[in-house]
């Protein structure tokens, strides 16, 4: 009675109602019959916006079965090396704008930086947690819990941590079952190190942080009881990190997305956006011909670009030295893409999306004609240059996109806006964006297209 209590003061306190996918979410997690339950953050669910982190301790038999149940919904799981025992899950919530990550565990393990440290209460927070709606710990495996967590894997008591554990304690005083199992626990997994005297005082007094204290001494009092597991845990999770990127190139290659847009379209604020989106990890190749915009060159070009700017209707085309600035110059722009090329193929080794701002189908636009050295000069600089395997056109009227900028002239714009949309005959893969929306709506359509690419095709291994 206590803990449905418990949990109805915790929903009463919650703002907001459940986004579609998150209660999607605990609805297929409990119509598949996987046992599970929320380790924390129970209040956070209902916040409507903004990203969302649920951590789920999930019973060992039961990880298969999660997948399938949340890959319906959305959910791409993320390679967790050097992170056992976690498995993560993300979706993109477009009622949130933003992402949710399940952070699934199969055993209770505490420590920073390694998760080393053991903690056999499984069983116990399976059979005691509350199930309404959302799963939820029973008052005295919360309280565990969430103290290890903020002793061994944070070393710091959050206000929002604080302010839990004062509404646990006084109603754990008022359940004499909770009350005893949370005591037990105490003698059991953290005395003499940290004694349930020292925990009682300092909750009674509002004082949390003062059992940081004794996190030194809990850490050697769980290395002296757990030697050998706990020097495994700490070593193979460091080599596997150090391993990560030959995994990645192995077996979890990233993807390129290039962006096209007549100029005012708003592709440097959409590559901005997405390249500041923690959870994507992308990483921006911008290939255009503005030299203040690269962000991966050449020191020379510069230099070049001022020495032509500069003579540039001074000279007589057959001027030795402008002849031979244009050759250095044409030199310079083909191994300025070339490390381009080499930059995007790193960061797909390393597993990130790499976001092209502009792309050689740019070029595409003006039909010239094909001369042989033409076409060599269009193998030199498309050659090493990853294929995206998606585009996105964002598209707007020529008077938007001339109000926005106000360069070049509405008609002329238009028309290039017309050349771009036919782009879709010759790129299968081009996903056209409506650019007159507000730049936050063109980023969720943006985020959803490429989670929904990655769900679909990301997973190769």
């Amino acid at each position: 009675m206590y803990a449905a209590e418990l949990a109805k003061t915790a929903k009463g306190k919650a703002t907001g109602e459940l986004t579609e996918l998150v209660a999607a979410l605990f609805e297929r997690l409990r119509s598949c019959g996987v046992s599970c339950v929320l380790l924390r953050g129970y209040q956070e669910l209902f916040v409507p916006t903004g990203y969302l982190e649920i951590d789920l301790l999930v019973s060992p038999g039961d990880p298969v079965k999660l997948a399938d149940a949340v890959a319906p919904l959305g959910f791409v799981e993320l390679p967790a090396w050097g992170h056992a025992p976690h498995k993560f899950f993300v979706a993109f919530d477009a009622q949130r704008a933003d992402w949710v990550k399940l952070d699934v565990v199969t055993d209770l393990r505490y420590g920073a930086p390694m998760r080393r440290f053991r903690v056999d209460l499984l069983q116990e927070c399976l059979q005691n947690r509350v199930v309404e709606g959302v799963p939820q710990l029973g008052p005295a495996e919360e309280l565990l819990t969430l103290l290890l967590h903020c002793l061994l894997d944070k070393g710091r008591f959050k206000a929002a941590h604080q302010e839990r554990l004062a509404e646990l304690w006084p109603a754990l005083q008022s359940d004499s079952e909770a009350f005893t199992r949370a005591e037990n626990y105490a003698r059991r997994f953290l005395a003499p190190a940290l004694t349930w005297e020292q925990i009682s005082a300092a909750l009674a007094r509002g004082e949390a942080e003062a059992l940081l204290q004794s996190r030194t001494r809990l850490e050697r009092q769980f290395l002296r009881r757990q030697p050998f597991a706990s020097l495994w845990r700490d070593v193979s999770a460091r080599v596997v990190r150090r391993l990560r990127p030959v995994l990645f190139a192995l077996c979890r290659r990233g993807f390129a997305v290039a962006l096209l847009a007549p100029d005012g379209a708003g592709k440097s604020t959409l590559a901005r956006a997405l390249v500041g989106d923690a959870m994507l990890k992308a990483r921006q190749v911008y290939m255009g011909g503005n030299v203040a915009a690269r962000n991966v060159g050449l020191p020379t070009t510069r230099w070049l670009h001022q020495r032509l700017k500069a003579v540039n209707g001074h000279a007589s085309k057959r001027n030795p030295f402008y002849l031979g600035l244009r050759v250095v110059a044409f030199g310079n722009r083909l191994l300025e893409q070339w490390l381009r090329a080499l930059a995007a193929h790193y960061h797909l080794l390393r597993g990130r999306i790499v976001i092209f701002d502009r792309y050689v189908y740019d070029a595409w636009l003006t039909r010239k004609k094909k001369t042989p050295w033409k076409r060599v000069r269009r193998f030199l600089f498309e050659a090493l240059l990853p294929e995206p395997e998606l585009v996105f056109l964002l598209d707007a009227p020529g008077e938007v996109l001339f109000r926005r900028k106000g360069e070049h002239s509405p008609a002329w714009l238009e028309q290039q806006r017309q050349k771009y949309l036919q782009l879709r005959e010759r790129i299968p893969n081009l996903r056209v964006l409506d650019a007159t929306q507000p730049a936050e709506s063109v980023r969720s359509q943006a985020l959803v297209l490429i989670w929904q690419h990655r769900k679909g095709n990301g997973s190769r291994s």
